[in-house]
């Protein structure tokens, strides 16, 4: 048996004692093509697989009708569980904030007093950014033109094509660079290049820099998706956590302070 941990839950992959795993020189899952594909295992709603460039997983929905159902494929049950693994994310982000706040922090250098109406976050934690300077918005490579973030705050937004939760979040931080963008540039932060199309929905019209190895986001602590960072014009973290704490109103009295 062979274990995968993704996100908060334990998720087995099982391979058949002696069953030679499947193997396809190409794999095509909507707009992505793979190589040298050798499948290690799969359930409800994704693919799990190496293949030239590393290891993936893909939609089992994108496949083509023919692995579909040669994986199982059931849509009714993959929906089931995708609303299940949402749910769990919701769980677990509640959880980890419970935790910290049980074992309180100073709040370190911030722009606001402590508990300031006007403040989006206060830390509760010695490894929080909130007052601290956050890393350098630098990739090696971008989906889409690499953003101007001189002299303008930046909405650093960690997603993912998979994540419904997060997509759920595009047409949010989509419309935040339409209507601030002057003096605001959001950056989505993906593990992958993303695709024409593979948002699964609204597309995203900001850039997005690739954390192929999750080193930028390990440095943030970003521990679920979606995830914002709000920083400064100086690279000060004003704001760190769940995208929903922030809104066109806050973001209008934030950035009027520059």
């Amino acid at each position: 048996m062979i274990r995968f941990l993704f996100g908060y839950g334990v998720l087995f992959i099982v391979l058949a004692g002696n069953a030679a795993p499947a193997k396809f020189d190409y794999l095509r899952a909507g707009s992505l093509v793979f190589s040298n594909v050798t499948v290690v295992g799969a359930n409800a709603t994704d693919l799990y697989f190496t293949h030239d460039k590393g290891i993936s997983n893909v939609k089992l929905k994108y496949l083509e009708p023919e692995l579909q159902k040669r994986f199982h494929y059931d849509p009714n049950a993959a929906e089931a569980a995708e609303q299940a693994q949402a749910h769990e994310d919701t769980r677990y982000q509640r959880e980890v904030v419970a935790s910290l706040i049980a074992r309180p922090a100073p709040v370190g250098e911030t722009n606001y007093p402590s508990s300031s109406p006007d403040a989006p976050a206060d830390p509760i934690s010695e490894r929080a950014l909130i007052g601290k300077p956050g890393p350098a918005i630098e990739f090696e490579k971008w989906s889409g033109p690499k953003p101007q973030l001189r002299d303008k705050f930046a909405l650093v937004c960690f997603w993912e094509p998979w994540s419904i939760p997060a997509r759920k979040f595009i047409p949010q931080f989509n419309a935040y660079q339409k209507q601030f963008t002057n003096n605001l540039q959001v950056v989505g932060v993906v593990t992958r290049e993303v695709a024409s199309g593979d948002s699964g929905g609204e597309a995203a019209a900001f850039p997005s820099g690739i954390d192929s190895d999750g080193k930028f986001g390990a440095r943030v602590g970003v521990n679920s998706i979606p995830y914002v960072v709000l920083m400064n014009p100086k690279g000060i973290v004003i704001y760190a956590g769940h995208p929903a704490a922030l809104n066109e109103k806050l973001l209008q009295v934030l950035l009027a302070r520059e």
